[in-house]
């Protein structure tokens, strides 16, 4: 039996699908790059070049060299040699191939910045009158790639085009810099850079069927699934698929082995039922199913193994969070933005649903959350400060706001949620967990 390829079973909850209340599993799936790594340990990253010989075109290149860095250090998979220290080697007459396993590297072809002005209609002291607003429009284009070092072969290349256009200002004063809408555009394509090169994570959700043969067990065992009892649930609904040919127990059955990390059983177990029913969504689900044992094998090149650290912080956190927070709070749950974008909103997601299911709590809707801060502007990259959390707070009536970051790599990564006041500002309580 092969463990799966690193999934995730946090919590359960009732969501309207359609007219009807289906049950769901949220899970965080581990998928492996898009570009073959496996043999890759060793990596330097060389300086991005610009084709325009401008000033900002060189800012915006040390930029990227600097994210790119970020990144691939972020996703704890390589080792990353010094540029430098590789180039100095390679002068003295080293064979760099000894030393470093691939070279990244990338190059900016194009940059152009627009100013626009437009004239809108206004009412001033009762006349109508014409005012100027303006606009900045940024475009850049630029390729990165990752090439062995043994024998020069490309392992994987990217081109990419970021486009950026300003709100409306009244005064050009007030327009972002060039180089801040410049940056900004790269950040949004480079920052899946990890997507490339190392196995990364996403946030899924498992529908369970709902009953159609109305058998009273199937009720208890959709009563283990909101308790989480995935076991206990997978033993009566193959007890009640084994009896009847109940096609939703069948299902049920084989989502439940999937949650509990049983890949190629659970593909077995859709692929018995596909045989049995000829039900179509069997045949869908089978070859996702399929797909995951292929990804679990791609997991064991890149060392992968599957581990509960996410999941037991979401536990641990979430309990020692209701043992400090009073009942009847109103409380916000933010989160940053970096690269480990996909599981710390994840997180953010089931604490909150595991807070909202207390009953004990009042947890402001995260659509809420998310419009408040793109009216605002509010900058979220990296960690959130305490200012802007308190900002988030108060916009959106919360007495209690917890801000959770995600920072290290690899056996270094760790979950930071901190609980602060929106009232006096003070941090409340905080706690350190590695995931």
């Amino acid at each position: 039996m092969r463990r799966g390829y690193v999934f995730f079973a946090i919590t359960v909850t009732g969501v309207l699908n359609f007219l009807s209340c289906a049950t769901t599993a949220s899970v965080l799936v581990t998928k492996p790059p898009v570009w073959n790594t496996s043999s890759i340990n060793r990596i330097a990253v060389g300086p991005f070049t610009a084709d325009q010989n401008s000033n900002l075109s060189r800012q915006i290149a040390q930029s990227l060299t600097e994210s790119a860095i970020h990144l691939i250090q972020e996703t704890g998979r390589f080792i990353l040699i010094d540029y430098a220290e590789l180039a100095r080697l390679e002068r003295s007459g080293e064979n760099i191939a000894d030393h470093v396993d691939a070279i990244f590297s990338g190059s900016i072809t194009h940059v152009e910045i627009k100013d626009r002005t437009e004239y809108i209609e206004t009412k001033r002291k009762g006349q109508v009158v014409q005012e100027p607003v303006y606009y900045r429009d940024a475009e850049i284009d630029f390729s990165y790639m990752l090439k062995r070092t043994g024998d020069g072969s490309i392992i994987g290349q990217r081109v990419k085009q970021g486009k950026k256009t300003s709100s409306k200002y009244k005064s050009q004063s007030e327009i972002p810099s060039e180089f801040e809408m410049l940056r900004n555009a790269v950040d949004e394509q480079i920052r899946y850079v990890g997507r490339d090169m190392a196995p990364w994570q996403v946030a899924e959700r498992r529908i369970f069927e709902e009953d159609k043969m109305k058998d009273p067990r199937m009720t208890n065992a959709k009563s283990m699934i909101k308790q989480r009892s995935f076991r206990s649930a997978y033993t009566l609904y193959s007890t009640i698929y084994s009896e009847n040919a109940n096609f939703a127990a069948g299902y049920n059955a084989a989502l439940c082995t999937e949650i509990l990390g049983n890949i190629e059983e659970a593909a077995a177990l859709m692929q018995q039922i596909w045989d049995d029913t000829g039900n179509p969504k069997a045949q869908t689900e089978l070859a996702r199913l399929q797909a995951v044992a292929e990804f679990t094998k791609v997991n064991e090149e890149y060392g992968g193994q599957t581990d509960t650290a996410i999941n037991n912080a979401i536990k641990q956190a979430s309990r020692e969070l209701l043992e400090k927070i009073p009942a009847g709070n109103r409380i916000s749950i933010v989160g940053g933005r970096g690269a480990n974008q996909n599981t710390l909103d994840f997180i953010v997601e089931e604490l909150s649903t595991v807070i909202i299911n207390t009953g004990a709590i009042t947890v402001v809707d995260r659509q809420q959350i998310n419009t408040i801060i793109a009216e605002q502007r509010f900058q979220l990259s990296g960690e959130v400060s305490d200012e802007t959390a308190v900002s988030i707070g108060r916009l959106s009536g919360s007495r209690i706001v917890i801000s959770c970051s995600i920072t290290g790599a690899g056996s270094l990564r760790r979950l930071r949620v901190r609980t602060i006041s929106v009232e006096t500002a003070e941090i409340i309580y905080q706690i350190s967990l590695q995931i």
